[in-house]
């Protein structure tokens, strides 16, 4: 059962946010994406966490991002720190941080991950999502479609201009990444699929443990892994069907969501060289089809944490190791609560352990 006194606040705060946005009729005039946003900046409401700022100080800075949002133009990311103002008109002891974008997935929490990097303690933190209709850049606003935006607004205490200028720099990389392993997220999960059904083509590995590999990968695919890359390599081949040391090993041009970025390596500098070693050639013909380790890449997406990496290795038509397949992502909170006896790997090799 809904308190009354919920009810009767964020009424409040919907009627001083049509006030502050100069409505005659009061909240009844606030249209419907006005009334969503001030609903759900509601939610995310907490009395007293911006000292000395009244509700109708809140609806002024909420106005205030309200009209910036109705200004942006084109898809892409807004971002833009302002200083907290006053319902009377004066400057609150606040900076706002305000951002508008499409919205996505891991939106908040890589934002949010970013400020924390930053060290700078959060004061209040408001998002809602919202449909809109934006022209791309030039063109006719009628021509666009609606979409949901995401709108996040964030106080916290001043800071001087450089270090707000490198607090958005460092948000704006974020949100590319994000917006590039999000785009690219189904298109890694066919990766996926296809590598899962071609490395049942390693036929020096038994059957039983095949299986457990491919099951491992669908494992990962059934919601226990959040892809965020995945890099091709091949392995190159000399005329007598020898590995060769002499050609480069990664194709840039087969890297999605963060490894389009060829300067990021997945692995320790020395287990990802451009070319392959003499140990390497000659391990290759015995390596296992499916490897599992730490990444060396932080993640900027959803958490802020070393990434874990998934290679799965291609083979040809001699059955030799062609080339891999290099995931990396996140295991998800569902993927860490899963028993060792139930989950694809671990299972066996406890089973193993324990003879």
């Amino acid at each position: 059962m809904t308190n009354p006194p919920d009810i009767a606040a964020e009424a409040d705060l919907a009627e001083a946010f049509a006030l502050a946005l100069k409505h005659p009729d009061g909240a009844a005039g606030l249209s419907p994406a006005e009334a969503a946003f001030a609903a759900q900046v509601f939610a995310d409401y907490v009395p007293g966490e911006l000292e000395g700022a009244s509700l109708a100080d809140l609806a002024a800075n909420l106005a205030g991002f309200w009209r910036y949002a109705g200004k942006r133009t084109g898809r892409g990311p807004q971002i833009r720190r302002v200083k907290a103002v006053a319902e009377a008109g004066h400057v609150l002891p606040f900076d706002r941080l305000e951002i508008l974008q499409d919205d996505s997935r891991f939106l908040v929490d890589s934002v949010m991950g970013e400020i924390a990097d930053a060290g700078l303690p959060v004061r209040a933190m408001y998002h809602a999502v919202v449909e809109t209709v934006r022209a791309p850049s030039g063109a006719r606003a009628s021509r666009g479609k609606p979409k949901l935006e995401s709108m996040i607004q964030v106080f916290f205490d001043p800071l001087p201009a450089d270090r707000a200028e490198a607090l958005i720099a460092a948000i704006q990389a974020t949100l590319a990444d994000v917006h590039a392993a999000v785009g690219d997220f189904d298109t890694m999960l066919g990766w996926m699929d296809r590598a899962t059904e071609q490395m049942v083509e390693a036929a020096h590995v038994h059957p039983e443990a095949l299986e457990e590999y491919a099951t491992f990968l669908r494992w990962l695919r059934d919601n226990h892994f959040i892809l965020l890359g995945a890099r091709s390599y091949d392995y190159p081949r000399t005329p007598d069907g020898g590995y060769s040391a002499e050609e480069g090993l990664i194709e840039p041009e087969r890297s999605l969501g963060l490894l389009r970025d060829p300067t990021r390596g997945v692995l320790r500098r020395d287990n990802e060289p451009a070319v392959l070693s003499a140990a390497m050639r000659e391990s290759l013909a015995k390596a296992e089809p499916l490897m599992v380790a730490k990444s060396n890449m932080r993640s900027r997406v959803h958490r802020r944490v070393y990434m874990d990496y998934v290679g799965v290795r291609r083979y040809g038509p001699d059955g030799k190791p062609a080339g891999e397949i290099r995931f990396v992502g996140l295991f998800t909170a569902g993927a860490y609560a899963t028993a060792v006896e139930a989950a694809p790997l671990l299972r066996r090799k406890i089973a193993f352990v324990l003879g």
